[in-house]
């Protein structure tokens, strides 16, 4: 039976093996999970929700006067044209007419029968049925800003459609409050601002007005250099500018030279 008592190893040691064996692996792992969150950041796509957006007109009211007639109901059709009201200034018998100014669907009625509208004053909105852009915000801070023209990945969130490539038609200068709609469940109701970024509606691809789709920026792949052709190189012995003529020398003529005339005989 072994009664000897183990030999105490000095705490100097014991560091001196911890940083020869274990440091190294552990500042490793380390600088391997910063570069994987830095690569993460900066070199993935941004992916954020953008919002489909259509062309809205307001149809005020030219002149001060009692709105005595109104022809549509919200969330009504209408074609361009179309008449929507009626509005007396003065005379009952010559009202001013309310047109719809676009195709669209009537969304927000300001005004009801009877009511007096003052001059420039909403009567009704009317948001066009097929949406021309989507509107999305980059939230910060901002670590990727798109450029103009760059591709875009479009994936509507509540249909089972595949992507669609897109294009930025143009990215904001300056940073503006971002809708409610686009914002988190727990940051809405607070101001945010962010970075807007304007992106086409692919063809062939249906949006509602107000839907929401995911969009990832792609970064724009580097233009190809442009190769110009060479021009050929000069001879030495460059002929003169003046042009060259092939036309034979003159032909000389032997013909007898015409003889004199005599002189009248006396």
């Amino acid at each position: 039976m072994n009664n000897y008592k183990p030999i105490p190893i000095p705490p100097r040691l014991i560091w001196r093996e911890f940083v020869a064996r274990y440091l190294p692996i552990i500042v490793f792992f380390i600088v391997l999970f910063v570069a994987l969150a830095l690569w993460i950041r900066r070199l993935t796509p941004a992916t954020v929700l953008g919002e489909a957006e259509s062309i809205q007109a307001i149809v005020n009211a030219p002149e001060t006067g009692i709105l005595t007639e109104l022809t549509v109901r919200g969330l009504q059709q209408v074609k361009a044209g179309e008449v929507l009201g009626k509005i007396v200034v003065n005379d009952p018998k010559t009202p001013l007419v309310l047109t719809s100014p676009i195709e669209g669907s009537v969304t927000y009625l300001h005004a009801t029968v009877g009511d007096r509208v003052k001059s420039g004053f909403p009567v009704l909105t009317i948001v066009g049925n097929k949406p021309d852009r989507i509107v999305a915000f980059l939230r910060q801070p901002i670590v990727f800003v798109p450029q103009e023209e760059a591709p875009v990945k479009v994936r509507p969130r509540a249909r089972q459609t595949a992507e669609v490539l897109a294009s930025v038609q143009r990215v904001g200068a300056q940073l503006v409050p971002i809708r409610q709609t686009l914002q988190p469940l727990a940051a809405r109701g607070h101001t945010e601002l962010g970075l807007p970024v304007i992106v086409n509606v692919p063809p062939g691809l249906k949006l509602f007005p107000g839907e929401t789709v995911e969009l990832t920026f792609l970064r724009k792949p580097a233009p190809k250099p442009v190769t110009l052709p060479s021009s050929p190189q000069s001879p030495t012995n460059a002929p003169s500018s003046a042009p060259k003529t092939n036309a034979p020398p003159p032909a000389t003529t032997n013909a007898p030279a015409p003889a004199a005339a005599e002189a009248p005989k006396k």
